[in-house]
């Protein structure tokens, strides 16, 4: 049984927003090297910026688990 997950301390907000602010860093990245005519470089970066953007909505995403996770019981 899963416990009630509480995620609201500095180190958990410092994290989050260090997730996002590098997502947004990194798309924005694969769109400069998308003008410069490196898609496939681009590709990878819009990646590792959906990547880093998952990892900004981490607790969202445990949160929906664990309603799942009882749906399923």
């Amino acid at each position: 049984m899963t416990k009630r997950r509480q995620h609201s301390s500095l180190g958990d907000m410092v994290s989050t927003a260090a997730f996002l602010g590098m997502s947004l860093y990194l798309f924005l990245a694969g769109f400069e090297l998308k003008d410069d005519g490196r898609l496939i470089s681009a590709i990878g970066v819009w990646m590792a910026g959906g990547l880093c953007f998952a990892g900004s909505i981490r607790y969202p995403i445990a949160k929906v688990y664990d309603r799942l996770e009882r749906l399923r019981k």
